[in-house]
């Protein structure tokens, strides 16, 4: 049955064999790699696309947000609640501000960073992380905000300056390729950038 299954449903196949040894870096990178094998691309975990399973998207398999450490299924499941009921995410502030609770602390959204699962919002993966306490308060303040029953007042009146603002962000340069490669191997047991022998390979 799973070699039928393998060989007229490779995908999905392989979407279902990577979701059920989620947790074990050993199997999870046996199966990626039967997946290159196979022609079969793994796209890097990403909160616009990624759920709490392995998914398939046309051709290829998106690499689980359950996989990256540090996140439990009950802010997989926001992210994905979110999502669905507030469209795509489209910045770190967007983000931050929409996921902000008890779900997401610091080190849950640091993984995230590192894992490269909120790059294209805007900044770089060390403006990410150098921004990380502000973006945070901020969020906090929003959502004071909207429990006091206080955001009508602010924005009824257009308060600049309320937190519902996007925060002032530093910006400055990203981390090398290298160190990319050694958060993502850090935070999901995979490469997702490249390699580091890979300028090697010849």
């Amino acid at each position: 049955r799973t070699a039928y299954l393998k060989v007229k449903y490779p995908k999905e196949f392989m979407a279902a064999i990577l979701t059920s040894v989620i947790g074990d870096e050993g199997k999870t990178n046996i199966y990626v790699n039967e997946c290159n094998r196979l022609n079969i691309p793994v796209i890097p975990p990403h909160v616009n696309k990624s759920s709490e399973s392995y998914t398939v998207s046309e051709n290829s398999v998106i690499f689980s947000l359950l996989g990256i450490k540090n996140l439990g299924r009950g802010l997989i499941r926001k992210i994905e609640a979110e999502r669905k009921d507030g469209g795509i995410f489209k910045s770190y502030w967007d983000f931050c501000k929409r996921i902000y609770g008890t779900e997401l602390n610091r080190r849950a959204l640091e993984c995230l960073v590192k894992s490269g699962a909120l790059d294209g919002l805007g900044l770089n993966r060390r403006e990410m992380l150098i921004n990380m306490d502000t973006v945070m308060e901020c969020a906090a303040k929003e959502s004071n905000l909207y429990s006091g029953g206080q955001l009508d007042l602010f924005s009824s009146v257009g308060l600049e300056g309320s937190a519902t603002v996007e925060p002032e962000l530093k910006r400055c340069e990203d981390f090398s390729n290298g160190e990319k490669l050694g958060f993502e191997k850090e935070v999901s047991g995979l490469y997702f950038s490249g390699h580091p022998l890979e300028e090697y390979r010849e």
